[in-house]
């Protein structure tokens, strides 16, 4: 088992070798930043990949059903991994 620092499994735009996995997964932070895992302390998204419909446009979502977070970031501004091509 590697030790991994991260509290959670960053997103992989591709999958470059064996160590690597993609967890899709909502990942929430406090107030304060850190990551929670109890929803009544959440206050936003760090990371929420899902796989979403065919046909779901992220830009015009209303509220209630946007990708929020970083993830919608890296989704609308081609995102590449730390030391990716």
């Amino acid at each position: 088992m590697c030790a991994d620092p991260s509290p959670y499994e960053f997103h992989h735009t591709t999958i470059t070798s064996a160590d690597q996995v993609q967890v899709y997964e909502p990942i929430m932070l406090t107030v304060e930043g850190e990551v929670t895992y109890a929803l009544m302390r959440a206050y936003s998204y760090v990371k929420y990949n899902r796989l979403l419909p065919e046909g779901f446009h992220k830009e015009s979502a209303s509220d209630d059903i946007a990708v929020y977070g970083f993830t919608f970031d890296l989704l609308l501004w081609g995102y590449r991994e730390p030391g990716g091509a």
